[in-house]
């Protein structure tokens, strides 16, 4: 559980520098979307696997590392919509 996590984290600090310089370059709406759409995908992947019998510790790893890294889209976007929103004064 413990190398979970730290994947998770590792992941999703990493991705926050690489999510801040992305979303510069971007459609905010859209980077935003696309990456809660996939972060989504990734915990939805992560759940399925009791159902589906996955007792795969790889399988594991890539959900927590690719949910990471989606999720670290959330904040730089957020924080970029809403200050294109309230204006620059």
């Amino acid at each position: 559980m413990g190398s979970l996590d730290t994947a998770f984290l590792f992941a999703y600090a990493g991705g926050m520098f690489v999510s801040g310089h992305l979303g510069d370059r971007f459609n905010l709406r859209r980077f935003l979307f696309l990456g809660m759409l996939g972060s989504g995908t990734f915990c939805i992947g992560f759940g399925l696997a009791y159902p589906f019998g996955i007792h795969n510790y790889f399988y594991f790893m890539t959900m927590q590392v690719m949910a990471g890294l989606f999720q670290s889209t959330g904040w730089p976007s957020v924080v970029g919509v809403v200050g294109a929103w309230l204006g620059h004064s």
